[in-house]
């Protein structure tokens, strides 16, 4: 048994969960964080800790000064006989896309046209007012597009617009969101912190000559939401999960105490989607590695999104980084403890390349896995990279993926013990690159879904949104453009 800068190696029982499958390498390494890792990918393991999730997410529901499960205005979903031209605009962490987008009804939409400007650090850091007149600009320019193609006349009325806030806001009204802390650069927020996205938006339009009436504005979990559910009824969640990690429901009022009073719900209000900031739950339930508690040291809010630094784009080829770093260390890979220069930096393995490393595995591929890393990062005493490390690195990779699916699905199964307890069959509307594009991620994630949500009673079924972040927000001001006072 080694055991060097905190790895211990020693047997280890070959993994039997049919979800995750090691072809043998790590079957003679072990080590306690290495054994964690590898429970939560176990059904069991993920079975015990749903019902601890459950008893969180009731707490924080009924809490008032609790910064997730946050009500919303949105208390329906739609129909799918909402029709009309809607304009649609989506602020993300570094772009803003502007859209038309056309409903016809029997749950057929289509985008028309959408255009995608990148939001630079200069644009971030202008005025308050200089920066929605830019927002404006960018809107102004998609309205005359619009008209050259006839899609709208030139002495068109105000345009019904929704949109798409991917940053926290206070809301009251459907049709009016006052802006909180933005992040990612944006330190525009220090002036308009408190700001009404409705007014703002249309006072700036209206100065440069376009005239738009907002009518819903709703965050990115949303939007997909709304999106989905415009197609298929079912839809009852959304997701996000790519850089970050976030999730919607629709759960009924009567769960959440005096939380959702105050908020303008017009129509049913039995119901209301919940923005769950699900990236905030975990601590005290998930359990901690070593490496998951180097992460949170690291970063600038520690213990603020436990779930988060284990699930999401930006943290997984952290996770793995770690896991080799030390593995090197302890002398389990590479020669004579040599490192790859990156591995000694946060953040010095990319989580896309953790994703092409992992698909070469999946295909066996071992020689174009070695290849691809070999030219990302070479070793620093200029030593070579055996197969065997490869298919270890390629292994401690898809554990570390398959926890992130686990711990989605297990906290998604989570959330469905406060929808009504009729719905048997939910539809779970998805974006983000890691769920949309990561090797196996959406397979497995839907597998552990499967099997955690047979033992309630109900089928969850992830289901692509598409274009969600634009049509998701023309959707909901199609629902709600009548009622808007």
């Amino acid at each position: 048994m080694l055991s060097t800068a905190g790895v211990v190696v020693q047997d280890i029982k070959p993994h039997d969960d049919p979800i995750l499958s090691l072809d043998g390498t790590l079957a003679s390494l072990e080590n306690e964080d290495l054994n964690i890792l590898v429970d939560m990918s176990k059904l069991d393991t993920l079975e015990a800790l749903i019902d601890p999730l459950v008893e969180s997410m009731r707490q924080k529901l009924c809490d008032e000064q609790a910064p997730c499960m946050l009500p919303t205005c949105l208390n329906q979903v739609p129909e799918g006989s909402e029709s009309g031209s809607y304009l649609s605009v989506d602020l993300g962490g570094s772009t803003v896309r502007v859209a038309f987008v056309k409903m016809y009804g029997s749950s057929k939409a289509e985008i028309l046209y959408k255009v995608s400007h990148p939001v630079s650090a200069e644009i971030k850091c202008l005025s308050g007012k200089g920066f929605f007149r830019w927002l404006a600009s960018k809107i102004g320019d998609a309205i005359n597009h619009a008209i050259e193609h006839k899609w709208i006349p030139a002495d068109y009325s105000d345009l019904v617009t929704g949109l798409s806030w991917s940053f926290p806001f206070r809301q009251h009204s459907v049709e009016r969101g006052f802006i909180a802390a933005m992040g990612k650069g944006y330190t525009v927020t220090d002036e308009i912190l408190g700001w009404d996205l409705k007014e703002s938006f249309e006072t700036a339009a209206q100065e440069l000559g376009a005239r738009i009436r907002v009518t819903a504005v709703v965050n990115d979990t949303a939007a997909s939401l709304m999106a989905h559910a415009y197609a298929s009824p079912q839809t009852r969640m959304g997701l996000i999960l790519g850089t970050g990690i976030n999730a919607c429901a629709m759960f009924p009022t009567n769960t959440m105490g005096t939380k959702a009073h105050g908020l303008v719900l017009r129509g049913d209000e039995s119901q209301c989607l919940v923005n769950t900031e699900l990236s905030m739950f975990g601590t005290g339930i998930i359990p901690d590695t070593r490496w998951d508690d180097e992460i949170d040291r690291d970063n600038e809010r520690p213990g603020y999104q436990p779930l988060e630094c284990k699930v999401s784009g930006r943290y997984l080829g952290e996770i793995v980084r770690l896991i080799v770093r030390d593995f090197a260390q302890a002398g389990v890979l590479f020669k004579n403890g040599a490192l790859p220069k990156a591995f000694d930096t946060r953040f010095g393995f990319e989580s896309s390349l953790m994703a092409s490393i992992e698909q070469h595995h999946i295909n066996k591929r071992h020689e174009l896995a070695l290849k691809e890393f070999t030219e990302c990062h070479p070793l620093s005493d200029g030593s070579s990279i055996s197969i065997v490390d490869i298919k270890l690195i390629s292994e401690i990779i898809t554990i570390v993926s398959s926890r992130a699916a686990g711990l989605t699905a297990c906290s998604l199964v989570a959330l469905t013990a406060m929808l009504p307890e009729d719905t048997k069959n939910c539809v779970i509307a998805y974006n983000g690159t890691v769920i949309e594009k990561y090797p196996m991620f959406l397979e497995r994630c839907q597998k552990y879904l499967d099997e955690l949500g047979r033992s309630r009673g109900r089928k969850l079924i992830l289901e692509a949104a598409g274009d969600g972040s634009l049509l998701g927000p023309a959707v909901a001001s199609a629902m709600f453009s009548d009622k808007v006072m």
